[in-house]
């Protein structure tokens, strides 16, 4: 099978990847609740970002209906 080649074909706008957690605009003693349903993807999101960061320290706790997360440093 051969594949064809297409010209002035526009290439598309990017998407803006916005993130779903709000990480930047957290200070330090601020938290964000997510419910049960989004827990196991908030807590991804928090392992991601304490890798990623070193400047920044987040922390979850498991509380009535999901999950917490502070910024710690």
């Amino acid at each position: 099978m051969a594949i064809e080649i297409d010209d002035g074909v526009p290439i598309p706008k990017a998407a803006t990847n916005k993130p779903k957690y709000p990480w930047r605009e957290m200070g330090v003693g601020t938290s964000f609740f997510i419910d049960s349903r989004s827990k196991k993807s908030a807590i991804a999101a928090l392992h991601a970002i304490n890798r990623s960061d070193k400047s920044k320290r987040f922390i979850s706790r498991s509380v009535d209906g999901g999950v917490r997360i502070w910024r710690v440093m």
